[in-house]
């Protein structure tokens, strides 16, 4: 299966097929779709489903995608890496990129899993889909400070998607009034990440009125595993985000994920994934090129 990689750090695209078949592929940036005319079929991660005119999807690092389309379709691609956020290294920027990996992270650890539209609020989907033809606009034209307004808007729309998704995951939850106590402890847990203080387990059986005898027990018949297992799992799980869409060093995300050192980090590492830190960057940035559409 071929690995498509963009040619810039941004793109903007518009794109306009009649009866087209793009076989099955995988990325190694982001991007957002959206439909301006006509209609396509997408399968993201085994998930089929016809998307109209006016809806929006969004692609991370190795989803496994094809599109399918009958008669004239019209796409606008925008397409984008960390080095977008990351090509200047004065502190704004830092701060700018901090928290485009805090929003892409909850993105990419909750999208997809449902099979259905990214954006489910029509006025939303209205709204990403004019924000991208003003991205389109700022990007053909290239006037003064268009970089900043690219990546500002950008971070608007993905403030949009992750409002989105949250209100999907919690649908689910309502659905299982069971599990409504857990989910919030969940998102407590993974909001409080870089706070190891407030992770503790007497901590969050006082947050929420749990035993400190019963809360390891409760948590382990949600998930099956402790709640020290799924904090390691989670944090191991960010720092893969880091390594492969940042150039953050292993010191560095190890003192923002609250590990005891960069040691600490690559043992666990290295016993979870299987590989150090370091050879996984290398693995990710070696991975093969494609051909863009």
């Amino acid at each position: 299966m071929k690995t498509e990689q963009p040619v810039q750090p941004f793109e903007v695209l518009v794109f306009e097929v009649d009866d087209w078949e793009n076989p099955p592929h995988k990325h190694n940036f982001f991007e957002l779709l959206c439909i301006q005319a006509g209609s396509v079929l997408q399968k993201i991660n085994e998930h089929s489903r016809e998307y109209p005119k006016g809806q929006l999807f969004l692609l991370t690092p190795q989803d496994s995608h094809s599109l399918y389309v009958k008669g004239h379709s019209k796409f606008c691609f925008v397409r984008f890496n960390e080095l977008f956020f990351h090509e200047q290294k004065n502190p704004a920027e830092q701060l700018l990129l901090k928290e485009w990996l805090q929003k892409l992270e909850f993105i990419f650890h909750n999208h997809n899993q449902y099979g259905g539209p990214l954006v489910k609020d029509d006025n939303d989907s209205m709204m990403v889909c004019a924000l991208m033809s003003n991205m389109l606009n700022e990007y053909t034209r290239k006037s003064p400070y268009y970089q900043d307004n690219l990546r500002n808007t950008l971070l608007i729309i993905l403030n949009i998607i992750v409002r989105n998704v949250e209100n999907e995951v919690s649908a689910e939850v309502i659905n299982k009034p069971s599990a409504v106590v857990f989910n919030k402890m969940v998102n407590y847990i993974h909001a409080n990440i870089h706070n190891p203080d407030l992770l503790t387990r007497e901590h969050l059986a006082e947050q929420f009125a749990i035993s400190p005898t019963y809360i390891g027990e409760y948590f382990k018949k949600h998930t099956g595993e402790s709640i020290h297992q799924h904090i390691i799992q989670y944090k191991l799980k960010l720092v893969q985000t880091r390594l492969e869409f940042s150039d953050l060093t292993v010191s560095e995300i190890a003192y923002e994920l609250a590990f005891t050192d960069e040691s600490h980090l690559s043992k666990l590492f290295k016993k979870y994934v299987g590989v150090s830190p370091r050879d996984y960057r290398l693995q990710k940035k070696a991975e093969p090129e494609g051909i863009n559409l």
